[in-house]
């Protein structure tokens, strides 16, 4: 099985306050809060790669994939 990593990231101030506001909204931790992102950026550059758009919709039925949905 894989090992973790550590990273240490240094980011502007008013990123932190958006981590934490997602992080309460969201009710996850800041671990948590970043892995969901990657995944979210994972997803976004392999359907570019395939030649999908991105973007988002009212109309779940126009969609063929769903990330995410209302909360």
């Amino acid at each position: 099985m894989a090992e973790d990593i550590r990273i240490n990231l240094s980011l502007p101030a008013v990123a932190s306050d958006l981590i934490d506001r997602l992080c309460a909204e969201r009710h996850v931790t800041r671990p948590t809060l970043i892995r969901q992102a990657l995944g979210i950026l994972q997803v976004v550059h392999d359907a570019a790669l395939e030649g999908h758009y991105v973007g988002t919709t009212r109309d779940r039925e126009s969609l063929e994939t769903v990330i995410v949905v209302p909360v």
